[in-house]
């Protein structure tokens, strides 16, 4: 019951999706989600081994300045469902993005899509920031579309940077900036 959370404790919502700070004990929530195989294909540098309880726990000690929780709404509760995080760099004003729904069962209903909103809302109106970039795997032609259909841009690409299943994939460098952000028709 200490992972369901109230109204007050979110910090921004959207519909159904919300963004609060890392709280409660999330260890096992964290460890099904990072051993899933379709999450971990797409994690980048993460090595290869199974997941344990320890990396769980590793992970969110890791996280806890510069991330949140993305949970969903249900019944009148908000229960955990994902991440996001800004990785930042405060000298410059930019941010590296990442964001994860690790919860099978809230995939495909618009939580990781209100969740990038919520959180380029936080970094540029909260943060101030000027820029805020992301590295997706070219293979993942879902989340490529989401970063576009939101007003990320393309800046770059990384050819065979990544190891997928043996094969090399690329990786596309995109960005989303404050002049972008504030000209953007989906502002929340």
């Amino acid at each position: 019951m200490d992972n369901l959370y109230r109204n007050e404790e979110i910090i921004l919502t959207m519909k159904n999706t919300g963004l609060i700070s890392l709280q409660g004990n999330l260890e096992n929530f964290f460890f099904e989600w990072l051993g899933d195989p379709e999450i971990f294909r797409h994690m980048g540098d993460r090595e290869i081994k199974p997941y344990t309880l320890q990396d769980a726990k590793n992970h969110i000690k890791a996280m806890q300045k510069d991330s949140f929780l993305v949970v969903a709404e249900k019944e009148n509760f908000w229960i955990p469902v994902g991440y996001s995080r800004l990785i930042l760099r405060p000298r410059h004003k930019i941010a590296n993005f990442i964001v994860m729904i690790g919860d099978k069962n809230f995939r495909g209903y618009g939580h990781r899509k209100r969740a990038t909103l919520l959180t380029l809302n936080y970094g540029f109106k909260k943060l101030g920031l000027y820029a805020i970039h992301l590295v997706v795997s070219a293979n993942n032609k879902r989340a490529v579309h989401l970063y576009e259909s939101v007003g990320f841009k393309h800046c770059g690409r990384r050819h065979n940077a990544r190891l997928e299943e043996n094969k090399r994939v690329d990786e596309i460098l995109m960005e989303f900036t404050q002049e972008m952000y504030y000209n953007s028709r989906e502002k929340i």
